[in-house]
Parts: C-alpha cells; sequence; structure tokens
C-alpha cells in the first residue's frame, strides 16, 4: 500500500509547506468551540481524497484571501479554516518561496486562485498536472495510503514528540 517514491516526495513536501504556512497563523484566536485554530490542523484528519488530486506536482489553493489548501495526489490537504494574521502579507510571502505561478484564477464564488507550486526549499518542483476523475484513488485506499504514510514518516499522531 505505499504511493511511491515520487508521491511520498510529494505529499512530504506537501506536510513541510502546510506547516510552513501555518507558521504565520495566530495560535491566540478562538473558535467558538473554544479550540486553538491550529488543533483543527493537525495532519491526522486534514486529507480530502474525494478532491483535486494530481496526477504530478502541487497547486496551492487561495480562498477568501488565505492559503486554504494544497492539491496533492492523494487530494486536497487542507492548511487553514479559522486563524488570525495577515494573509495579504503571506501569500505575497508565499508567491516569493513557493515560486507561485497562477493556474486559474477563479475556481468558485469562494476559492481561487489556484496556484502552481514551482519551487519548495530552493528545489524545482514538477509543473502540476491533476488527475481526470476516472482515475482519482478511491477514498477508502486515499485514507488508508495516507495513514501508512504518516506512522512510516512519524509524521501527525505518530510523531515521536506526540508518543
Amino acid at each position: 500500500m505505499s504511493i511511491g517514491t515520487r508521491y511520498e516526495s510529494l505529499m512530504l513536501t506537501a506536510c513541510e509547506i502546510k506547516e510552513y504556512i501555518q507558521s504565520f497563523g495566530t495560535d491566540n484566536v478562538q473558535e467558538k468551540s473554544g479550540r486553538r485554530w491550529g488543533d483543527f490542523h493537525e495532519l491526522e484528519g486534514s486529507l480530502y481524497p474525494y478532491y483535486n488530486q494530481t496526477y504530478q506536482g502541487l497547486t496551492l489553493v487561495e480562498s477568501c484571501g488565505t492559503p486554504d489548501s494544497i492539491h496533492t495526489p492523494l487530494g486536497q490537504l487542507k492548511i487553514l479554516s479559522c486563524s488570525s494574521g495577515d494573509w495579504e502579507k503571506v501569500m505575497e510571502i508565499c508567491k516569493d518561496s513557493l515560486g507561485l505561478k497562477q493556474l486559474y484564477p477563479k475556481a468558485s464564488a469562494y476559492e481561487g486562485p489556484i496556484w502552481a507550486i514551482k519551487t519548495w526549499k530552493g528545489e524545482s518542483l514538477e509543473d502540476p498536472m491533476y488527475c481526470i476523475e476516472e482515475r482519482y484513488i478511491s477514498y477508502d485506499r486515499a485514507q488508508a495510503i495516507w495513514n501508512r504514510f504518516l506512522f512510516e514518516n512519524e509524521l501527525g499522531p505518530y510523531s515521536i514528540s506526540k508518543l
């Protein structure tokens, strides 16, 4: 149930980018439930395989001016939903640090633009290409692969710092 070296590398990169972007948020903002915003965005439970699986490369989705999610080979990886921060400034930083190039101006009324992530840590990334839905990895399989990936890479709930 491995995702292969190429996809594993992309998923590790996506996890690093997620953590990088989250570092710009503030943890002192409370949602109505009283939980910190970061509590909603651990790696476990942040993958939505029903949406936007890529065949190669990664994209960053901007929503209402914030970096909302990353499209990956396993689907949509959520970054934020409730936080505080100077997101306009963060998007400018991301455009530079991730070499963002606009793919689509607007995906829906609240989502977009969608950006190609061209670089990470000085390394070039492949141009993103989306899978056609007929070739999507099934939801259950994608979740199983994701959970195994987290385990094998000691990420999320399997992080040594959480054990």
